[in-house]
């Protein structure tokens, strides 16, 4: 019969915690979790406002001008995209730097 050895739910949660939030002393790792976390925020944003901006065109599609700024919508959020993309390969560049 197999035996459990592990440290039960509080060791567990502590280690799970550990990987998760940003209790390091290494500046570089410190960064990256936290642009990591920022970066899945404006991801998901970006989805949320692409999807308001679909059904924008999908319902007011006859007018022309709510066609108009849904599309405009669209094309910001897919530019904000790449700069946000542009900014994380910066900094985990310079941090590779560091490092």
């Amino acid at each position: 019969m197999a035996e459990y050895t592990g440290g039960g739910l509080l060791e567990g949660l502590r280690k799970m915690a550990a990987g998760l939030l940003p209790f390091s002393s290494d500046p570089g790792n410190i960064v990256q979790k936290i642009l990591t976390a920022i970066i899945s925020l404006l991801g998901i944003l970006a989805v949320i406002a692409i999807v308001i901006a679909g059904l924008i065109l999908l319902v007011q599609g006859y007018d022309e001008g709510k066609r108009q700024q849904a599309f405009r919508a669209l094309v910001n959020v897919f530019i904000g995209l790449i700069l946000v993309i542009m900014a994380s390969a910066i900094v985990h560049a310079i941090i590779g730097l560091v490092d």
